[in-house]
Order: C-alpha cells, then sequence, then structure tokens
C-alpha cells in the first residue's frame, strides 16, 4: 500500500491481492473480513477458472479448503464427542485402533494427535506406501516415530488422518457423513461438503494441472516407488492433495469444500 494512501481498507486489500495475481501468484481470491460476527469487507478477484474457458470468482465461489479440513471437520468432531464423553483426551489411540498397538506408538494419546505432538512425521505419501485405502492405517503405524510422544510439536497431516480414521471408529460412519450430521446440518450449511457433486463444478474453482510439487516431492524422497495414479489435467471439482484423494476425497487432514461466507460462519460457530 502507497505511503499516504487514502485509499479505504477494502480497496487496498483488493489491490493487494489483484497485484499478486497479476504477478501469477495465484489466479482468483476471494475475502470476507467480519467484525462481530458481521461481514465488514468482502471482495472477489480475478478467475476462479481459466480452463477450458474463465469463469470469473464470485463471493459464492467454492474452494478446495485443504487443511482447514482440520480445525473445522476434524477438530470440531473431536470435541463434541469428547464434551459428549464419548472418550477423554488422555485415551491412548492403541485403545480404539489395534495398529497403534506398537511399541512405539502404544502411548500416542488423542491429545498428541490434536496437538501435533504425537511424533508422527508431517508426511508420507499414503499411495506409495500402502497397498489400498483399507491399508492406510497401518501404513501409517509403520512410519517409524521422529520424536517421542509429547516432546515436540511438528505439524502433522499424518495425525489428523489417524484422529480421521478414529472418528469413523468410534461411530461407525464415514466422515462425511459425522460432518453432515454434526456440522453442515446443524449450522444450515449448504455449500459446504466433500467430494462435489459434478453438477457443482462451475461454481468451483480450480487447483492447477496436475499436483507438480507433491510429485516432485515423491520423485525426489521415494525414487524407488511406482506410483500410477498421478493427475495430469487440471484438477477441478475433487480435492487437491494427494492423500486425501487416495482415500476416497474425504480425510481427517483434507478434503473440504466451501465458499467465504460459509467457512466465516463455520469459524465464528466453532
Amino acid at each position: 500500500m502507497p505511503h499516504g494512501s487514502t485509499a479505504n481498507p477494502e480497496s487496498n486489500i483488493s489491490r493487494l491481492l489483484e497485484n499478486r495475481i497479476e504477478s501469477g501468484d495465484f489466479p482468483s481470491a476471494v475475502y470476507i473480513v467480519a467484525q462481530n460476527g458481521d461481514a465488514v469487507f468482502a471482495d472477489a478477484i480475478g478467475d476462479a477458472v481459466r480452463e477450458p474457458e474463465p469463469h470469473p470468482a464470485t463471493l459464492t465461489t467454492i474452494y478446495d479448503l485443504a487443511s482447514l479440513t482440520k480445525p473445522l471437520i476434524t477438530g470440531m468432531l473431536c470435541a463434541l464427542m469428547h464434551e459428549r464423553g464419548d472418550f477423554v483426551l488422555e485415551d491412548p489411540v492403541a485403545k480404539y485402533l489395534i495398529e497403534f498397538d506398537t511399541t512405539d506408538k502404544r502411548n500416542i494419546s488423542i491429545r498428541h494427535l490434536l496437538t501435533h505432538t504425537s511424533g508422527l512425521a508431517a508426511w508420507r505419501p499414503l499411495y506409495l506406501l500402502a497397498k489400498d485405502r483399507e491399508d492406510a492405517l497401518a501404513a501409517i503405524a509403520g512410519v517409524p516415530l521422529e520424536y517421542k510422544p509429547g516432546e515436540r510439536v511438528i505439524y502433522s497431516d499424518l495425525g489428523f488422518i489417524v484422529l480421521g480414521f478414529l472418528l469413523q471408529k468410534l461411530t461407525g460412519h464415514s466422515l462425511p457423513e459425522l460432518a453432515q450430521q454434526q456440522i453442515f446440518t446443524p449450522l444450515d450449511l449448504h455449500q459446504t461438503f466433500f467430494n462435489p457433486a459434478a453438477a457443482a463444478r462451475t461454481g468451483i474453482a480450480a487447483c492447477e494441472n496436475g499436483n507438480a510439487y507433491e510429485r516432485d516431492m515423491c520423485e525426489r524422497d521415494f525414487s524407488g516407488r511406482e506410483y500410477v495414479g498421478w493427475r495430469s489435467g487440471g484438477i477441478w471439482g475433487e480435492v487437491h492433495d494427494g492423500n486425501a484423494h487416495f482415500l476416497g476425497g474425504a480425510a481427517g487432514h483434507a478434503g473440504l469444500f466451501s465458499n467465504a461466507a460459509e467457512t466465516l460462519g463455520s469459524l465464528i460457530s466453532s
């Protein structure tokens, strides 16, 4: 923002984002700034979709929320179940998931997973380590810990994937079912979901062509493992994250889609 600018804050925010779009950082942005639950500033900038034809972003455009799945779905569901007394935070994960009943993982608690202090690695490509999605939990349990539980904080996708499996084990319901029953319906959210229907695609922002960053990591660090499931075309209307895609589009760490207004509503309600 230029020194001494007299533009209002909304114009300044929008111009900042326009500059980043023009620089090629991202194709679109939608923002809402709220105070006491009410929107103060809001704007939609750029193209939500560029190919095969451009679709301008709007305030209702739906985005892949990626890791916001962790607090908005997995964390919230864990909080609800804890409040009901379905588990205590110090319960060992192995009490519910037999795959974690091993020497190094027996002391990992639910609290450790929620606070990223479990010792689990930040990320591993489950689609390279597991035979199929049913084998994913065992694959995570087979990854050596990077430190003792409770010793350090390392942000971990793997930990929240395990929490997703834990929620499903405790309830007998899939993560999308739990989210619909306990979050989306009570909060009256109609544009928030996992695995968008094909008909909703035109209202969803596209992601990148393929998944170059993740593929580069795999080819660098897991070069001896073959994977035939790489996506090379535009990822549009399906989850971008490779592990979430491998797990069927819905996982404890990623997979949620929503627009800015409903995301704001979810955050305020939580």
